[in-house]
């Protein structure tokens, strides 16, 4: 196996059977020239050794169901597959919202480094809760090790790669590439061209450790959340577009053609009307004009159809790949194997010029460098990342603030917000991120800031 392109039998390790909670690994060490299998946790004597085939990502059930059915015809019954439905419906949302960070990671390390950052710290902590972190927390810690290497902290550098050893070594083995990278990473981290290759904005020596931090502390200095509220969960916060139950994916949906009451409630005879705010987000892949169908994928990957009124010509002209949709108030139709949106009121439509990822990734920004730290009424300057007070606030966007000029600049030119600002000065797209998602008097419809003021 020299190449992607080559490939081989092996007769042992493809009689190994599935399980979403498997208590094996399977990889091919390029080291040793072998494919190896390793225990992930304690395997009792009567229990048969298991394997994941769905890879590195953490799908929820019915997704995880789909899959396996399509490529290998078979129904899962493993013991997560087959939890009950209430607690199974709690652990896909937890999936989710680990998924979702986890989509986010690659697409803001460079644009947004720190909030790349604080997406793996959070999907480190998810990981943590639900005990799955043998197969993802070695890849976390060395990602995490990376992004310090780039921007010259050798101190967490060498900390996050030591806590990547051990999880490099139970899953790919000892003698694996991975293994033997990190070993590198934890004792020369300054090693090799990355360092200080994005920047040398948290720049620090590897024995530049603090001393004297209870353990909490010294989770909060390596994971840098100073300003963060209780080092929060995005995807537990309304603030946040990760939050699943104001902006759920298409799976999380309500159905058309089913009862809801989560999303809504009954009025006179069968008619029915929403009871809260949930709005869906969906990144543009394609799209055709004659009839209006847009094809979008949401931030856990769902391919979705979106089907417009022929006479959609004010939102058909603006269509362009790689923006975003916002569906207010959307309804799922179609089946999980052909999802659909069909949308008659077009009102519940906006596109925005940014990414997904990037408008998910600046909504999280903004509400760090925005948020006052409650003890002292401290914001964090967007130009060197440090807590300070008073700050002058940027006077297009109004979003972020910065100690001086030099800061302003800094992060006019180095922190991406010559771009961002630009974005931040769309009308909706300021009521998108200033709206009270979780505080509900009535539908609104876009534009947001005829609706819900300024």
């Amino acid at each position: 196996m020299a190449s992607n392109d080559e490939g081989g039998l092996f007769i042992e390790a493809c009689r190994i059977n599935h399980a979403c909670d498997n208590n094996a690994s399977s990889d091919w060490n390029a080291n040793i020239q072998k494919h190896t299998i390793h225990a992930v946790r304690d395997i009792q004597k009567s229990e048969g050794i298991t394997i994941s085939y769905l890879g590195s990502r953490p799908w929820p059930r019915e997704i995880r169901r789909r899959v396996l059915q399509d490529k290998f015809k078979f129904l899962c019954s493993c013991s997560l597959c087959a939890l009950p439905t209430k607690e199974s419906r709690k652990t896909d949302r937890e999936l989710m919202n680990i998924a979702s960070i986890m989509t986010l990671v690659p697409g803001t390390f460079i644009r947004y480094p720190l909030q790349a950052y604080h997406y793996m710290d959070q999907a480190v902590q998810l990981f943590s809760r639900k005990g799955l972190g043998v197969r993802f927390l070695g890849g976390l810690f060395a990602e995490a090790s990376t992004i310090n290497i780039g921007h010259g902290d050798l101190a967490r550098a060498r900390i996050l790669a030591q806590r990547a050893i051990p999880y490099m070594i139970m899953y790919h083995g000892g003698d694996s590439t991975q293994a033997r990278d990190n070993k590198l990473r934890a004792s020369h981290p300054s090693m090799g061209s990355f360092y200080r290759s994005l920047s040398s904005d948290w720049a620090k020596s590897i024995h530049d450790v603090p001393s004297g931090l209870d353990s909490d502390e010294f989770e909060d200095w390596l994971w840098r959340r100073e300003g963060l509220q209780n080092s929060q969960i995005y995807s537990e916060s309304p603030a946040s577009f990760l939050s699943h139950s104001i902006f759920p994916t298409f799976l999380a949906l309500p159905h058309r053609k089913q009862t809801s009451p989560e999303f809504y409630e009954s009025i006179e005879g069968s008619s029915q009307r929403p009871r809260r705010h949930w709005c869906f987000l969906g990144h543009i892949l394609d799209f055709e004009t004659s009839p209006p169908i847009i094809l979008v994928k949401d931030i856990n990957d769902t391919i979705v159809e979106l089907s417009l009124k022929a006479n959609a010509r004010d939102i058909v002209s603006r269509l362009r790949k790689a923006h975003t949709v916002a569906i207010l108030y959307a309804q799922r139709d179609g089946t999980t194997t052909e999802p659909e949106i069909r949308l008659e009121n077009v009102s519940l439509l906006q596109i925005f010029p940014i990414s997904l990822i990037h408008l998910i990734a600046l909504r999280d920004v903004t509400q760090e460098f925005t948020t006052k730290r409650e003890s002292d009424n401290a914001r964090t300057c967007h130009g060197c990342d440090k807590k300070s007070s008073p700050l002058v606030r940027c006077g297009r966007c109004s979003f972020f603030w910065y100690c001086n000029k030099e800061c302003q600049v800094n992060g006019w030119k180095n922190k991406g917000h010559k771009n961002d600002c630009k974005i931040l000065q769309n009308p909706d797209l300021r009521m998108m991120f200033l709206m009270k998602w979780d505080e509900f008097n009535g539908a609104v419809q876009f534009p947001l800031s005829t609706v819900v003021g300024t």
